[in-house]
């Protein structure tokens, strides 16, 4: 990655740091009628979603600085390859090049079905399930037990 590459990217680091993309404020307490705190209490908890996941992506931020301070920016953290310029555009804090980061998001799609207690498995289409699967509970005792 050039130089003029890692600097586009510390540009969109630093907004971020400085509060320029997307921090959110803090909201008044005002009393009103119950359909006003409810509608209250919903921004709230909203307000609260939107400060936690500002507060994970300022992390990523300051990771992805150290890694440009260390040269290690732009450098997949499983097979040591570059990451595309554009898969950078897209997603500046990724830490894995897009095969990686599929092979890691298939290893993820093993899901549970609460519901059903049946076992999901990624190579099948949305909706369907293997009909010999074992149940949640089936899997979760041989892992015990491995």
């Amino acid at each position: 990655m050039d130089a003029m590459e890692k600097e586009f990217f510390k540009d969109i680091f630093t907004d971020v740091l400085n509060g320029k993309e997307g921090l959110t404020e803090l909201l008044r307490q005002e009393k009103g009628d119950e359909g006003d705190q409810i509608a209250q209490e919903s921004a709230q908890v909203l307000d609260l979603k939107l400060k936690r996941r500002q507060a994970n992506y300022v992390r990523k931020v300051e990771k992805a600085l150290e890694k440009m301070d260390s040269g290690d920016f732009g450098v997949c953290e499983e097979c040591g390859d570059s990451i595309s310029f554009e898969r950078l555009k897209a997603r500046p804090t990724a830490t894995m090049c897009i095969k990686c980061k599929e092979d890691h998001e298939r290893g993820e799609n093993h899901m549970f079905d609460k519901g059903k207690n049946t076992v999901y498995h990624s190579n099948l289409k949305y909706g369907e399930f293997e009909k010999n699967a074992p149940s949640a509970k089936e899997v979760m005792k041989k892992a015990l037990i491995s």
